[in-house]
């Protein structure tokens, strides 16, 4: 029951600890029923933790949130739920509930995600080499949506430069949706929902954007991505923790090089140098890593056991005939690391070898 997800939610525990209780009991409304004991015995949730779920005092909360929702139109998405982001979903510290504003489906098997992120004091290279990369994918595949955290510089950019080329968008931000942060970008998030995108929040209806929420934002662009762009970033800030959290989940991490000369790009060489991130100067160096065109739609996207990767096909001798399996299963019988499998994994769904299903498994499917 959406009411349970809701309650669940605004209790604010750590997410790896909800999806390890969504394993254990079989919905929120069963965590939310079990006492302190069982919690204790069967989940293995510490005293305190267990306290607070077993006197749940946020029904009341829960309540006028979904008043709230049902008056704006926003969809509240549960972990266990069929239209959850099913790339999202396979991540170990994916948000146990979003709500999200607009008339997307972000499981349209079409759907290729490239999250674009960088800083945003953007320099004129920073902004250009966002346009082109984005302008040029939108022609090679017209499929792409273009994720970003609705930020100033290189967010808004990417958002804009999306639409601009008739691509969809997606803004994930870091606070409630009763308001839009920053303000100067109101208009931008209503084009993103008026053009067939959509706003997307962990965060209840009040939530203020704090900066610990744009730090666990950045988890979520990673998540719902299958490729992450860095298009401009110095040595250090929030584009390259996106980019060191999209690596761990396996993602493909592409940067612009931008001069050697320009500190607004060390982030960025920084990644090519250390082989993290491919080098990216035009749209085509992401279509055809990532086998994304016009020409190859991604319902037709299905790898030749033949052209499967060394890792790839670890992965897929895993299988037993028939069987549904769990990431953990699959990592121990192949032999590769996690970040390896879990990269394998999401190229394997991309091109409908394998499947996730409910509760964190896989089939597959040829």
């Amino acid at each position: 029951m959406l009411r349970d997800d809701i309650a669940l939610s605004l209790l604010r525990l750590p997410p790896d600890l909800i999806i390890h209780l969504l394993e254990v009991y079989p919905s929120a409304s069963a965590i939310l029923s079990a006492t302190k004991e069982e919690l204790m015995d069967e989940g293995g949730v510490c005293e305190r933790l267990a306290d607070r779920i077993a006197s749940c005092p946020t029904y009341a909360a829960a309540d006028r949130e979904l008043e709230f929702i049902d008056r704006w139109g926003i969809r509240a998405t549960a972990f266990s739920d069929d239209n959850y982001p099913t790339l999202l979903r396979e991540t170990p510290d994916a948000p146990s509930l979003i709500y999200s504003k607009g008339d997307f489906d972000f499981n349209n098997e079409r759907n290729r995600f490239l999250g674009v992120v960088g800083t945003r004091k953007m320099s004129a290279a920073g902004e250009a080499v966002t346009r082109k990369v984005i302008g040029e994918l939108a022609e090679l595949s017209s499929d792409t949506v273009i994720v970003s955290g609705l930020a100033y510089g290189i967010d808004g950019v990417a958002h804009r430069a999306a639409l601009d080329n008739g691509l969809r968008t997606v803004a994930v931000v870091a606070h409630g949706l009763d308001t839009i942060y920053p303000s100067q970008h109101r208009d931008l998030a209503k084009r993103i929902i008026e053009n067939g995108g959509a706003i997307v929040t962990e965060y209840p209806s009040g939530t203020a954007p704090l900066p610990p929420h744009f730090l666990a934002r950045n988890r979520i662009v990673a998540g719902i991505c299958e490729a992450l762009f860095v298009a401009e970033s110095p040595n250090k800030g929030g584009s390259l923790v996106t980019a060191d959290i999209a690596d761990s989940y396996g993602r493909e991490l592409f940067a612009a090089p931008g001069r050697a000369t320009d500190k607004s790009f060390e982030g960025c060489i920084g990644l090519i140098r250390s082989n993290k991130a491919n080098l990216c100067t035009c749209g085509d160096d992401i279509a055809r890593l990532m086998r994304w065109n016009n020409d190859n739609p991604a319902t037709e996207r299905k790898l030749p056991f033949l052209s499967l990767t060394e890792h790839e096909q670890a992965l897929y001798d895993a299988f037993e005939s028939g069987e549904e399996i769990d990431k953990e299963s699959l990592i121990e019988r192949s032999g590769l690391s996690v970040a390896d499998a879990s990269k394998a994994l999401t190229m394997m769904q991309l091109h409908g070898v394998i499947k996730a299903v409910k509760g964190m498994m896989y089939i597959k499917l040829k």
